[in-house]
């Protein structure tokens, strides 16, 4: 942890790693065509060369409890305790309501809140965040016996399952640390940034994240016997679903020693210091993402039909065919990229004379392209024939055939085109002078 003083800029006090003299600190405005720099009169950094929000961030650190040997040592020890809760709780109901007709009902539910370690105790420390999970699962069965050959059961099933995790200073307004206004309006998920360092104590960020898996099913099935002949028939249908708010950190910074070195091409023992770099307000690297929601779900019908026929005493046939249909993932708002085109022209054939390039992805619902990724089968159809003869009272012969299909394994979220980095650029003339501050981290917007 940087010392009271260091968080003023005054390095006055800050002995070096090498074991001798002081960790000096360099100007990086003073950088000659050479590379070579001047060091801040006294180890100093002046108060007007101060950056108000590299020093607002820089004052989120706690002061050092343990000693330290020179700049950049291990000075501080944290003990925490962290508090987690989870709650479960299942009900069931089963009631016959007439003598043809049998119900039952459950719902189970599922919630934990799983905080992470706040080992600085403030909205700044590192690896914040608190993860929620809840489950609720709820099914519905009914069995009906219409007439004395005939038995239908229905049965429904929703399952959900939200989490959620976010880091401790959700909400932060990032004004009040006297970044720019225009970045806090177009930060998503605003919160304490990410502020990495390089030899002092990175801390902040945290991820915003969101998704909800949810899945719908409907089941029914009749029997029917009738003689020799055992009749079965149904329908099923189920749906998957995610929507998703993916995994967005707050604005992220991070400072090296770079722009305090003595030369920017080399490492030099003895001067430097990532802190020197925030507190003047030069971040040496960083980003803003931008991404949008997805929606996604897939779809599964299927239908079957069955008949077991007892032909005599000592044998019975089996027929039966099952139909499924996969329409392959999509996305409630066409947010979703549908497959890949070898032969479209590249957008880069813009910029490229020459060479043709040809390859492209295909958005949903756009210039006439479908809304479901991939190629799946629309048509799987699976025969089942079966046989089991008797051929005494201590002998049974059984056999069959069937085509079984998986389901096409698939991941939700095309995220290219739907989200977008912006890093910041640190300098334009190999680190000697640098480019963006944290007044305006993206000049070139």
């Amino acid at each position: 942890m940087p010392t009271a003083g260091e968080r003023r800029g005054d390095f006055s006090q800050s002995l070096s790693r090498a074991g001798s003299g002081l960790q000096t600190v360099y100007d990086p405005l003073t950088t000659m065509p050479d590379g070579t720099r001047t060091p801040f009169p006294g180890n100093v950094i002046p108060g007007n060369r101060l950056s108000t929000p590299g020093r607002n961030i820089a004052s989120y650190y706690p002061l050092p409890n343990a000693s330290a040997r020179f700049y950049s040592d291990l000075n501080f020890d944290a003990t925490i305790g962290a508090y987690d809760r989870a709650d479960h709780t299942t009900w069931k109901a089963d009631h016959q309501l007439f003598s043809w007709w049998r119900a039952s009902a459950s719902y189970l539910h599922y919630g934990s809140i799983e905080p992470g370690n706040a080992w600085w105790g403030s909205l700044a420390s590192p690896n914040q965040g608190v993860l929620y999970r809840k489950a609720d699962a709820t099914q519905v069965n009914s069995t009906l016996t219409p007439t004395p050959t005939l038995v239908v059961a229905v049965r429904y099933g929703f399952n959900r399952l939200p989490i959620f995790s976010a880091p401790t200073s959700l909400g932060f307004d990032l004004k009040t640390l006297g970044l720019p206004s225009s970045l806090a309006a177009i930060t998503k998920f605003t919160a304490f940034p990410a502020i990495t360092m390089s030899d002092v104590g990175s801390f902040g960020g945290g991820t915003t994240s969101q998704s909800v898996l949810h899945s719908k099913s409907f089941n029914t099935t009749a029997s029917k016997f009738a003689g020799k002949y055992s009749m079965k028939f149904g329908f099923d249908w189920r749906t998957l679903n995610n929507d998703v708010a993916p995994g967005i950190g707050p604005s992220a910074f991070s400072f090296s020693d770079i722009f305090t070195r003595s030369v920017p091409q080399l490492t030099v023992q003895g001067t430097d210091a990532s802190l020197a770099t925030l507190l003047l307000g030069f971040p040496t690297g960083g980003s803003m993402t931008v991404t949008t929601n997805f929606y996604n779900y897939a779809r599964h019908p299927a239908a079957f039909v069955q008949d077991d026929c007892r032909v005599t005493s000592k044998l019975t046939l089996n027929f039966g065919l099952r139909y499924e249909r996969e329409n392959g993932p999509s996305d409630r708002q066409n947010n979703f990229i549908t497959c890949f085109d070898p032969k479209v022209a590249n957008p880069l054939q813009a910029t490229v004379p020459d060479p043709k390039i040809f390859g492209g992805v295909l958005f949903a619902d756009v210039n006439g392209n479908g809304r479901n990724a991939g190629n799946p089968n629309l048509y799987k159809l699976s025969p089942r024939i079966g046989f089991a003869y008797s051929k005494d009272s201590k002998t049974a012969i059984r056999g069959g055939y069937g085509i079984f299909w998986a389901p096409l394994p698939f991941s939700f979220q095309s995220t290219i085109g739907y989200s977008q980095s912006t890093p910041i650029v640190a300098s334009f003339d190999n680190n000697f002078t640098p480019a963006a501050t944290l007044d305006n981290p993206s000049p070139t917007g």
